[in-house]
């Protein structure tokens, strides 16, 4: 047993953190540009047919039932290309960094999704496309 005076071997001096928050922002990120690309591919097929036959037929390349469903497998099918290009990007961009204000990246993230679900919202998105 240490005296007050001495240290115990076994206490292990406390180390940095390997990891800073950027691959955690990175995914929260990658998540809000899927959703914003998704919302604005929503109203790019509100405001042109021909847009909105394009992204069907994207989904209709790959999704099984497509066809039933319109261009929403579209929509979802840019989703996923957006979410996952952004966070393999953002990841490798963000991974090393530990000088990140979370605070600020989080608050983006936030002001982002509120973005995509009022886009996403059909009063919003039908008042955008009659704009046009």
């Amino acid at each position: 047993m240490a005296t007050g005076t001495e240290v115990e071997a076994n206490v292990a001096p406390e180390e940095e953190p390997k990891l800073g928050p950027g691959p955690g922002l990175a995914a929260l990120l990658a998540a809000m540009i899927g959703l914003l690309t998704m919302a604005l591919v929503n109203l790019g097929t509100e405001i042109s047919k021909g847009f909105g036959t394009f992204v069907w037929d994207v989904g209709k390349a790959w999704v099984p039932g497509a066809a039933g469903i319109g261009p929403y497998s579209g929509k979802e099918t840019f989703l996923l290309i957006g979410w996952l290009v952004s966070w393999v990007v953002l990841h490798f961009a963000l991974r090393s960094r530990k000088d990140l204000d979370v605070r600020l990246w989080v608050g983006i993230f936030l002001v982002g999704m509120l973005a995509a679900t009022l886009l996403l919202w059909p009063p919003i998105y039908g008042a955008i496309a009659e704009a046009f």
